[in-house]
């Protein structure tokens, strides 16, 4: 296989100059034979049309790539792509500094780890002293940032992030926008968003481990123009791996648009370190699978919005408020919660555990809460409004008000056994088949307070 440096071929490799047809020189300079593309030390500026094919594997020793606003690049290539490529290095940083009278010089202490070719995001630095963010281009003496864009001169003591948003997006726009399933990888390391980033269909994105590669937003810095989630997936079929996400008090980890159909969300880790914000958005979506993932810290959790959606193997603790929710009108098909564990240490007040609205064709078959703190319960485990054709299959114990509440016309069939409670209203309809009901001295077996209940080979246990 030829190898080839697009510096042979013109490229200036310095962020600003565009290199986009000495890139297409060095892709097609062997063609059809198989080519190897060498990007050593610098930023190659692509601003133009960048078609790269199956014939040619991109390396990478020193040299990252930035997009320009006119790029269109696809990569048809069989390997995967790095976000690494594009200047997010997996080192999440938080500094300070000040913009000079030159107005793209950043000047500050503790830059040692802020690289060439990765991206930075200034406070009050851009038009109206909004959030400015730019790529680096120079690092001289770990000391001063030279920046690909213009900043508001005269800004001191300003929060300076790494923004790795940049490198993701950059990376999406080489998407070949045709059916090929597009593979993009996120090596170990900690990334800092200060936006989000749109996932394309049938787009791949795959962790090193959800312990290995973490997806941070910072705290009350964020940029809306680019949606309230890290990731928003817009397309249909992406497959989201093997990545933990640290959504801040400002949004959201994932975002699923009303076309974003039959998407896996698989083996991810969801640490929410803000309140009143779902780790997971479903979005009204069909055929959305969430499996083998971890929620935690978090008021919401899921947001169960989507026909067909999928929630197994999953486990759910320290959860504020609801664990899997949806949210007022509409009429939705199929939910199927599956083999889920869920702890809670610290629910807050009127809280349920799982508030399903509007839902027909309904299976719950998992292993319910237990409150570690035995002074702060859970006021409701499940609730049911407007539900019909629902299969419970559960263990339900310790909660503060009732442990199933069944409402506003709903119809279920449930087996398993629930400590604490049993309320139907508003019309609800119960049946209940083999299955134990426990009571403590401050608990009640049901309270049917208009609808229906049936027992069917039922025993009531009091619990001292």
């Amino acid at each position: 296989m030829t190898t080839y440096d697009p510096k042979t071929f013109g490229a200036a490799a310095d962020g600003v100059a565009d290199d986009t047809a000495a890139i297409l020189t060095a892709v097609y300079a062997n063609f059809p034979n198989p080519t190897t593309v060498l990007f050593t030390n610098g930023i190659y500026h692509i601003n133009g049309n960048l078609p790269i094919s199956e014939h040619c594997t991109l390396q990478f020793d020193g040299g990252t790539l930035s997009l320009g606003d006119n790029a269109t690049v696809s990569f048809s290539m069989k390997q995967d792509i790095d976000v690494s490529w594009f200047g997010a290095n997996g080192l999440l940083q938080t500094m300070t500094g000040s913009i000079n009278a030159e107005s793209n010089v950043l000047s500050g202490i503790g830059y040692n780890s802020v690289f060439v070719g990765s991206s930075v995001a200034i406070e009050g630095a851009g038009d109206g002293g909004g959030l400015l963010v730019a790529r680096v281009l120079q690092n001289v003496a770990n000391a001063t940032l030279i920046l690909d864009k213009d900043a508001v001169a005269g800004v001191t003591n300003a929060n300076v992030y790494k923004a790795d948003d940049v490198a993701f997006r950059d990376a999406m726009r080489c998407h070949p926008g045709n059916d090929r399933f597009y593979h993009v990888t996120v090596p170990r390391g900690l990334y800092g968003f200060v936006s989000g980033v749109a996932i394309p269909n049938r787009t791949a994105v795959f962790g090193a481990g959800r312990e290995q590669s973490y997806l941070s937003q910072y705290n009350g810095v964020w940029d809306d123009d680019n949606g309230a989630a890290i990731f928003t997936c817009y397309g249909g079929g992406e497959h989201i791996k093997d990545l933990m996400f640290v959504p801040q008090a400002t949004g959201a980890a994932i975002n699923h648009e009303p076309v974003s159909n039959d998407s896996l969300i698989e083996s991810c880790w969801f640490a929410a370190g803000g309140t009143n914000n779902a780790a997971m958005l479903g979005g009204v979506c069909q055929n959305l699978t969430v499996t083998n993932c971890v929620f935690e810290q978090a008021d919401y959790a899921i947001e169960a919005a989507s026909n067909y959606l999928s929630i197994s193997n999953c486990i759910f603790f320290d959860i504020g408020k609801s664990c899997i929710f949806s949210p007022d009108g509409g009429n939705r098909w199929g939910l199927n919660i599956y083999n889920c564990f869920f702890e809670v240490v610290h629910p807050k007040l009127d809280s349920v555990a799982i508030d399903i609205k509007n839902y027909r064709n309904v299976v719950v078959d998992s292993q319910f809460l237990q409150v570690v703190a035995a002074t702060s319960k859970y006021s409701t485990g499940i609730k049911l409004d407007n539900c019909q054709a629902v299969d419970l299959r559960v263990v339900m114990r310790d909660f503060a008000d009732t442990a199933l509440l069944v409402g506003d016309g709903s119809d279920a069939t449930t087996t398993g056994n629930i400590r604490n409670g049993l309320v139907v209203t508003d019309g609800g309809r119960v049946r209940l088949s083999s299955m134990t009901l426990a009571r403590d001295t401050d608990g009640q077996f049901f309270n049917c307070l208009s609808g229906e209940i049936k027992f069917n080979d039922c025993e009531l246990v009091y619990e001292e």
